[in-house]
């Protein structure tokens, strides 16, 4: 073989394998970036699954903090009404004891009433001079004591109470004050005491405390109104037994007590006339 035979198959078998030389290390160029990418992308989601640890356990560590937050908190509230139910109930007891003592503090005034009773309100206010007359109404209004006692009225019980308890309170007290201004009326020689009150609101206060004798408080006297004395007693001890058995009041109830206290409102207006006449 001549020499240009052999420069020919060496041109040939270099341009063989400059070619397989260039296929090879395009492929081994492209494996090489290849394997870059992979190894930047595993890097890459490695790091994202650190970070996405790191937030859960961050997560978790943070709703931790608030559940026991919201659950310190829960038990603060919850203790805090437990608390004030508890002072809220020992309060209201006390308004029943102290409202029941009112009650007793009256007594001396119905006793009064129970005398009232007795007269003829028409024959006593024809001969309203009679000293005799003047005299024995004297008597009777001493009874009562000369000063009305400062927790007569009771006021400072009345947001613990059930309205209904109020209601049956306040038409008792209404009555027998009702009754120990007349008196006082009459022992002063006056006329005409019917005048002096105002009886179609008295009457009101007491249907709407004691529906049932209506009728009869329409036409009775008013000296007969201290008949009424023991069932509003009765009424009211009633009421106050289911504001300590924790008895809630019904709309039957919240109705009553209502047309009681509109009635015992329009007794403050100056045309009822209701006043203890000293």
């Amino acid at each position: 073989m001549s020499v240009a035979d052999w420069i020919a198959w060496l041109s040939v078998a270099l341009w063989i394998a400059s070619g397989v030389a260039i296929f090879a290390g395009r492929h081994w160029l492209i494996a090489r970036v290849q394997r870059g990418v992979q190894h930047s992308f595993d890097q890459k989601i490695e790091q994202l699954r650190s970070d996405l640890r790191k937030n859960e356990v961050e997560f978790k560590a943070s709703l931790n903090a608030k559940e026991a937050e919201i659950a310190t908190l829960r038990s603060q509230v919850f203790s805090g009404v437990a608390k004030r139910n508890e002072l809220l109930n020992k309060r209201r007891f006390e308004a029943v004891d102290n409202t029941w003592a009112a009650m007793k503090g009256l007594a001396s005034y119905r006793l009064v009433s129970e005398m009232f009773l007795r007269v003829n309100l028409k024959e006593v206010e024809a001969d309203s001079q009679n000293p005799n007359l003047k005299a024995f109404f004297t008597r009777i209004a001493a009874m009562a004591p000369k000063d009305v006692p400062p927790n007569i009225s009771a006021h400072s019980e009345q947001l613990y109470l059930s309205p209904l308890a109020w209601s049956y309170f306040s038409a008792y007290q209404s009555t027998v004050l009702l009754h120990f201004s007349m008196i006082k009326a009459l022992e002063l020689g006056l006329a005409d005491v019917r005048k002096l009150v105002n009886l179609d609101r008295i009457r009101e206060i007491l249907k709407a405390a004691l529906p049932k004798d209506a009728t009869w408080i329409d036409e009775c006297e008013p000296t007969d109104f201290a008949l009424l004395l023991g069932d509003l007693e009765k009424a009211l001890m009633a009421e106050l037994k289911n504001i300590l058995d924790g008895k809630a009041e019904d709309e039957a109830d919240i109705d009553r007590a209502n047309r009681i206290n509109q009635a015992i409102n329009k007794m403050g207006e100056p045309e009822a006339g209701l006043s203890i006449v000293r």
